[in-house]
């Protein structure tokens, strides 16, 4: 499936990168909480796509914070260049369709 959707033998590997403004999470008092939106950068197949992302950070203790996504983020075949490898896949499993969208969530905790 993988090499079928993402020709993972030629592009092994998917990033997806995000700058935040860690000044101001670490002006953050403990337990207290900031909802701000970035852009992203996914890189999928030698490709890169800006995908806009809204967060919730939290402020967990003097070195540790959490981030985690107050929306999913909608990731669709046809933007990302994966609706041959989605056709592919419905073709094999002999389904009549296959959804080209997908929804991501994502908790993630930093710490120094």
């Amino acid at each position: 499936m993988g090499n079928l959707l993402f020709e993972t033998k030629l592009y092994p590997t998917a990033t997806f990168r995000l700058g935040v403004d860690l000044q101001t999470i670490l002006l953050t008092e403990v337990g207290k909480s900031l909802d701000v939106t970035y852009r992203g950068v996914l890189e999928l197949k030698s490709k890169q796509f800006l995908i806009p992302i809204k967060l919730s950070v939290t402020r967990l203790g003097n070195e540790s914070f959490s981030v985690t996504s107050s929306e999913p983020l909608l990731l669709n075949a046809d933007r990302l260049g994966l609706s041959g490898g989605i056709e592919s896949l419905r073709v094999i499993a002999g389904l009549p369709s296959i959804s080209k969208s997908v929804s991501v969530t994502f908790s993630l905790i930093f710490r120094q």
